[in-house]
């Protein structure tokens, strides 16, 4: 009797647990769902679709949603997107806003500071040109064949003036670069150098450009 007992139980919880973790799934599907669709650009995207989603997003975490890394950069996305499109800029609420979606990078470190995407996601939220460069420079050592991360690298070093350590970047990075993005990567860095008085510097990496493009 007792074994019988305890195997319904055990049945009874593990069926539990089950249910909890699919209503979980389907929660954080629902408000992940929210978030794409009501991003800046998107046809019939409201802020009130917007914070259903991120709402949507913290119950499943709430509720012990097994996927964080998931759960984080949705809700760093909303966030931002909730800064950019429907704050008032540099205001309180605003800034509170921002709060929100620190925290949620925060957490997103602390879980998967390898991901390269997380890194260099990070280092575009960031204000202060030394922490970014800081997450630029992770992004592209974690994934070294990331044409983008690497021109971000690129870019920053030479806006801090390391354009020595900034060269061989931005070379690596127009080399990387497909049709699409080729063009871009040498405009921006040559006017990079070209800023800095380095028109020698400047004229070669839109000349690299522009073989890559033939």
């Amino acid at each position: 009797m007792n074994r019988r007992f305890f195997t319904l139980i055990l049945t009874l919880l593990l069926v539990s647990s089950s249910v909890a973790a699919a209503e979980r799934d389907e929660l954080f599907a629902k408000g992940r769902a929210l978030i794409d669709d009501n991003c800046g650009d998107c046809h019939g995207a409201t802020r009130l679709g917007l914070q259903a989603g991120i709402e949507a997003v913290k119950q499943a975490l709430e509720l012990g949603l097994a996927d964080e890394k998931a759960a984080y950069k949705a809700l760093a996305e909303g966030y931002n997107t909730l800064a950019l499109v429907y704050a008032v800029p540099d205001s309180e609420e605003q800034k509170f806003i921002r709060g929100q979606q620190e925290g949620a990078y925060r957490r997103l470190l602390e879980i998967a500071a390898g991901d390269a995407q997380v890194r260099f996601d990070y280092a575009q939220f960031l204000s202060d040109p030394r922490a970014k460069l800081e997450h630029f420079a992770a992004a592209a050592k974690l994934a070294p064949q990331w044409a983008e991360a690497r021109f971000a690298l690129a870019a920053a070093l030479a806006g801090t003036g390391k354009l020595e350590a900034a060269l061989p970047e931005a070379s690596t990075a127009i080399a990387l670069a497909d049709r699409d993005h080729v063009e871009r990567y040498g405009r921006r860095l040559g006017e990079l150098f070209e800023l800095a008085g380095r028109p020698a510097e400047a004229s070669m990496l839109r000349n690299e450009a522009r073989r890559k493009m033939r």
